[in-house]
């Protein structure tokens, strides 16, 4: 559910089924008190899975419990529609399925136990007399309906039974017969945080999905029978009515679904037009601001494109003024995580107390003036690229922790005690030369080594001399712009 495309993905697939493709009726039968059977089936190009089913089966049986005067409501699936094969593929490959005859079983890949077995059985017509309404009620045209009336009012519907015995009456049902899988051995498909349990005497691959509901009335208020009577309401004893009423809400939920179907559409022509732009964005931003056609820069550029996809941990050198922070915004741009923050943090523009504490945050009341727990830098850089510049001029003590961060991949906030995890790609530039610091015992040499994995040379206008005429030009066209430091020229 953390994955918000895939929740909008699924639930545009299921209210476009749900609105579209999904076709229901019902009847009730004189001899059956408090019942009312649903028919529901799914057109194609719709394959129903298990969250399908129950999804129908749920709404039926949850909307029936809205009346106040339902004490118990129970749905039941008489057979389904859905396919055998489908609810196994719904667990990936753990599963085969086998078929022997009329025998079929489903085995687990991995140790061969049988999970699941079942036979196919026959389906015939059975006609129905069922209840007449009240009053007209207008019916869809007769190829949108599921099961159709005779003249005796009487629907066909299909019925588990023996292949050689005919229907009494075949005059309006239909002229063949079809065949199911009935489950006779249930048991567990799982995978992963997914389950299913298939009890026994389940069947699958009908035409059709087979619902009958059944309620039980709240028993009436001793010290006010009269009023419960009213409020039981005509709903109650007519129970066509109530499937017309149980047929409105469900109307109603598929007008939710198509609205929520509607939003979906729309929000995947935002995504397009929201990937498209950042593709024309990226396609202008694809130095990064860097200007120059020099060899030497555009080399950078190679390698900068070369090692951005990936989450090497990069070491940027130059003088002061060269553009190090632009190379390393460039890189986040050019990665997988341009989508996530880019974060750059000064380092020599902080004492070694502060930097601790913006670097990895802290707990409240850890040292003076900590009124409030506060997000380290690791911490807001998370899932994207965490920038460490003049990295040079940090003291002893945070390169240790620096370096513990680089090899665990965890960190604690000062005056802290839990472990968090640092999911950041690190980019560190310096304009020192840390070789010299590391002789003199003023950088570690395992830091610099976990830092130099790649290291990245951004060269001086000195190196460069043909970048300068376009960089002037700009500059004088555009003064909002800081050009690059000249005075290394």
């Amino acid at each position: 559910m953390n994955d918000v495309e895939s929740v909008f993905r699924s639930v545009g697939d299921w209210a476009s089924a749900y609105t579209n493709y999904l076709q229901l009726q019902s009847f009730v039968c004189p001899d059956e008190a408090q019942t009312v059977h649903v028919l529901s089936r799914y057109l194609p190009p719709v394959d129903p899975g298990h969250g399908n089913m129950h999804l129908v089966q749920g709404n039926i049986e949850g909307i029936a419990k809205l009346d106040p005067s339902v004490e118990t409501a129970a749905c039941e699936e008489a057979y389904s529609q859905m396919r055998l094969e489908a609810l196994v593929n719904e667990f990936g490959d753990a599963y085969a399925i086998t078929s022997n005859n009329d025998r079929i079983t489903v085995t687990r890949r991995s140790t061969g136990d049988v999970v699941l077995a079942g036979r196919t059985i026959t389906l015939v017509p059975e006609l129905i007399t069922v209840k007449e309404d009240r009053a007209p009620v207008p019916q869809p045209r007769d190829e949108r309906l599921i099961a159709r009336t005779d003249p005796q009012n009487r629907l066909a519907v299909w019925k588990v039974g023996n292949a050689r015995r005919a229907p009494n009456d075949r005059s309006s049902s239909p002229n063949s017969l079809c065949t199911a899988i009935r489950i006779e051995r249930g048991g567990t498909l799982s995978a992963g945080p997914l389950s299913a349990t298939i009890k026994t005497g389940t069947i699958y691959n009908a035409p059709y999905t087979h619902y009958r509901l059944r309620w039980t009335h709240r028993p009436p208020q001793a010290d006010n029978a009269a009023a419960a009577a009213i409020g039981r309401s005509q709903l109650l004893t007519d129970r066509r009515a109530f499937a017309h009423r149980l047929f409105g809400h469900l109307k109603n939920l598929q007008a939710t679904q198509r609205h929520t179907l509607t939003m979906f559409l729309r929000n995947v022509e935002l995504a397009q037009e929201n990937a498209q732009l950042k593709q024309e964005l990226s396609a202008q931003q694809e130095t990064g601001g860097i200007i120059g056609k020099s060899v030497p820069l555009q080399d950078l550029l190679s390698l900068v494109r070369t090692i951005a996809p990936s989450d090497t941990t990069v070491l940027v050198t130059g003088e002061t003024g060269t553009g190090k922070e632009l190379v390393a915004r460039l890189i986040h741009q050019l990665s997988r995580r341009k989508d996530r923050r880019f974060v750059a943090v000064n380092c020599g523009a902080l004492p070694e107390t502060l930097l601790e504490s913006e670097l990895f945050g802290h707990e409240k009341g850890s040292f003076t003036g900590a009124v409030a727990q506060k997000k380290g830098k690791f911490e807001l850089a998370d899932g994207g690229t965490l920038f460490l510049d003049e990295i040079g001029d940090i003291s002893p003590a945070v390169q240790v922790k620096l370096l513990r961060v680089l090899q665990e991949r965890e960190f604690q906030r000062v005056g802290g005690t839990s472990d968090l995890k640092a999911n950041v790609r690190l980019i560190a530039a310096t304009n020192r030369d840390l070789l010299a610091m590391m002789e003199q015992n003023q950088f570690r040499q395992d830091l610099f080594y976990r830092l130099n994995v790649i290291q990245l040379y951004v060269p001086t206008l000195r190196e460069r001399p043909e970048d300068m005429a376009e960089l002037a030009s700009i500059s004088s066209n555009d003064s909002p712009r800081k050009p690059e430091n000249l005075s290394q020229a």
